[in-house]
């Protein structure tokens, strides 16, 4: 149906989803911007600044195998948990933004409200990179650590 057709009693259903949707929208890119990648992020920098902050420590001493493996994955961990943020961004600015043009379309008449809930559903499909850079920058902590901690555990 096209808004013109919508009875007063059945635009407000649709009124009130479009809003929600909205607010979800919103909300979806504020929790994955900030909760999601800030463990990995301060997981990887932290992990980072402890492998920098032992080399420093030890100067002249013997070193732990497998530190600078160590380093690298907590820095590659970083630099991909950034990637992760700016894929979710990218993918949720983009829904955003075609949310509001199939509403505008919906409010002018020129496209079906059924239309305007199959195109949101087509978009709002997984990005690929965004898994992949997410969990390869756990994995890369996870490595981090257990290459700098794991000598220690088996001396």
């Amino acid at each position: 149906m096209r808004y013109s057709e919508f009875s007063e009693k059945t635009i407000q259903g649709a009124i009130t989803y479009i809003e929600e949707r909205w607010e979800g929208l919103n909300r979806l890119t504020e929790e994955y911007s900030t909760q999601a990648t800030r463990y990995l992020f301060f997981s990887n920098s932290g992990g980072a600044v402890a492998v920098l902050s032992y080399l420093g420590a030890v100067e002249g001493k013997p070193i732990i195998p497998n530190l600078k493996l160590a380093l690298g994955c907590f820095t590659l961990g970083v630099i991909l948990c950034l990637i992760t943020i700016l894929c979710l961004l990218h993918r949720f600015d983009n829904l955003l933004k075609n949310w509001s043009k199939g509403v505008q379309s919906f409010y002018s008449n020129e496209s079906h409200y059924s239309d305007l809930i199959k195109g949101d559903n087509d978009k709002s499909s997984k990005i690929p990179i965004a898994w992949f850079t997410g969990y390869t920058s756990f994995l890369l902590f996870l490595i981090g650590i257990f290459s700098s901690i794991g000598p220690l555990l088996v001396s």
